[in-house]
């Protein structure tokens, strides 16, 4: 159990990470790239919270039954929407971190070629 817990944390951490320097790198603009990394990771977050709750309480998603016994009739849908924007705010959080060193990288690596 330890195992899968450590496995969801690292690939959200991994995704978060990946996300953050891919859009610093090949969007150009601060505000629209970071309006859209952040509709990524909350797309992200959502599937991850998502499988992370159905793990936790022994449910499958190949047992539609499991399911309904788990989290009752109609309820998924908001308990793994509240569950998302819990795990928005770090994941979020990182990264804007890793968006925000690439982003100052660049920026820095420019300002050098141009002073040469």
């Amino acid at each position: 159990m330890t195992g899968g817990l450590f496995l969801i944390l690292a690939t959200l951490i991994a995704a978060c990470i990946f996300f953050g320097i891919a859009m610093a790198r090949r969007r150009p603009g601060k505000l629209s790239s970071f309006a859209q990394l952040c509709l990524i990771i909350f797309a992200i977050c959502y599937v991850w919270s998502s499988l992370f709750e159905i793990w936790m309480n022994g449910a499958s998603l190949d047992n539609a039954e499991s399911l309904l016994h788990a989290f009752g009739p109609g309820q998924m849908p908001t308990y793994f929407l509240k569950n998302a924007f819990i795990w928005f705010i770090p994941a979020t959080l990182i990264a804007a971190i890793s968006f925000g060193l690439t982003r100052a990288r660049i920026v820095s690596s420019r300002d050098n070629l141009e002073q040469r």
